[in-house]
């Protein structure tokens, strides 16, 4: 068995937490987009048949809050992106501090 030490793959930890942690969002929001669109997809033929203007307002009013959802569950793919970038960010001004000062 081939010693590592510890200290020198912490900092990598963090990137492979984060880059699971936006894998895993990104196929919950994968899901969830589909589901979305499907909704939108049978919501928007349910618009295009209505016979009343009631049903025409509350589908309508689905409509909105189905887009509504895609956005905010976009937003969660963004969120989970920018802690990526963060880490990432964090680790390479890490490894450049540690070359200039010799620690690379």
């Amino acid at each position: 068995e081939v010693e590592r030490a510890v200290a020198d793959y912490k900092s990598f930890e963090a990137v492979n937490r984060t880059t699971a942690n936006y894998t895993n969002v990104t196929a919950d929001v994968l899901l969830r987009r589909k589901a979305l669109k499907d909704e939108i997809a049978v919501t928007t033929e349910r618009l295009q048949s209505s016979q009343t203007a009631s049903e025409v307002q509350k589908l309508t009013g689905l409509l909105i809050g189905l887009n509504s959802a895609l956005v905010a569950t976009d937003k969660g793919l963004d969120h989970a992106f920018a802690q990526v970038e963060q880490v990432v960010a964090a680790l390479h001004k890490r490894r450049l501090s540690g070359e200039k000062t010799g620690h690379a």
